[in-house]
């Protein structure tokens, strides 16, 4: 069965190496952003990309055989791993253990430590560099000494109460058991997800202005004109910013360092529209000259966003928003 979806979604033109990518369509079913998956969902994933390869029935053998205890949910990015495969690090085929309410405590200390606001060590990008660091010969993962190496460079760890014996705690849950290695890029991600967090109106107001003006210091009055012509003539940047990409456009207009890679991070978090997105650079642009009014905004709760898409597909079925038919036309 899983030789049968690894084919499916080669297929359909993904590259099981990507594990990311293979996450993500899994994640675009997870209103909740639980990390999980019940048993319709998962299926409605799996049977779009087998094309009908696979009955309900053996979609259910799948979604039991990968699922929690309770048979609540898969935890799709461990699914992920399985349809990659990795000879190297071996994923086992069995569920995730769960996470125990003490341990989960452990890991939001862990997590304030990793984001602290204050230090210019937090943030996303500055733990990848740390466990790439740790990682001398690029194998993509680290062992225990190392990941120990990273967090020892973070100034609030001890602070925090946090000893050697709970970050062992911390590598153990996430270490692939059969070679005691944890995959950095992939707890890296897991991180930035777990703590996802966007600017106030107000600290978003103050990182803009802070930008503006030392573009305005550059070339006078930052328009959006000005500022395009500026970043094609000296900033090589794609037409959609991911977070390293953002990051390395915040550092460049920001010549005296008064920005920190977190609080790019965090504006990043405020300007693009859902967790896993990309910011287009001219929508950048134009908000940081003022040319367009935007406001940090939490996405929309469960209830609501299942309101909103029951109208919509009221309104593709041809209802309107009080549930009376109408006849659409072409």
């Amino acid at each position: 069965l899983l030789d049968t979806i690894r084919r499916a979604f080669l297929a359909h033109g993904y590259q099981l190496t990507d594990r990311l990518r293979v996450r993500n369509v899994f994640q675009a079913h997870d209103w909740g952003r639980s990390g999980r998956l019940g048993l319709e969902e998962f299926s409605a994933v799996l049977r779009e990309k087998c094309d009908q390869h696979l009955s309900d029935y053996e979609l259910e053998l799948v979604f039991n055989h990968f699922a929690d205890p309770d048979l609540a949910g898969v935890d799709y990015e461990h699914f992920a791993h399985v349809l990659h495969g990795d000879g190297n690090l071996n994923y086992l085929l069995s569920p995730p253990q769960q996470r125990p309410e003490d341990f989960t405590t452990l890991e939001d200390r862990l997590l304030a430590v990793l984001y602290d606001h204050r230090s210019r060590l937090a943030g996303t990008l500055k733990l990848r560099e740390h466990l790439f660091r740790a990682d001398p010969h690029r194998k993509g993962h680290v062992d225990f000494l190392g990941f120990l190496e990273t967090m020892q460079r973070y100034d609030q760890l001890r602070p925090a109460g946090l000893s050697d014996d709970h970050l062992r705690a911390v590598f153990d849950f996430w270490a692939v058991d059969d070679t005691q290695k944890l995959v950095s890029e992939d707890y890296v991600e897991r991180c930035r997800l777990a703590h996802w967090q966007m600017l106030s109106k107000p600290e978003l107001d103050r990182v803009l202005t802070s930008l503006r003006m030392q573009i305005h210091d550059k070339i006078g009055r930052p328009t959006v004109a000005r500022v395009e012509r500026m970043l094609e003539d000296n900033h090589k940047c794609p037409l959609e910013l991911d977070l390293m990409a953002f990051t390395k456009l915040v550092r460049y207009l920001d010549t005296q360092r008064a920005v920190m890679d977190i609080e790019a991070e965090l504006v990043f978090n405020s300007l693009v529209p859902g967790r896993v997105g990309t910011v287009e650079t001219k929508f950048f642009v134009r908000v940081l000259c003022d040319d367009l009014t935007f406001d940090p905004l939490d996405g929309l709760p469960e209830d609501e966003m299942m309101e909103v898409l029951a109208s919509l597909s009221d309104l593709l079925l041809g209802r309107d928003l009080r549930g009376k038919a109408f006849r659409r036309r072409d």
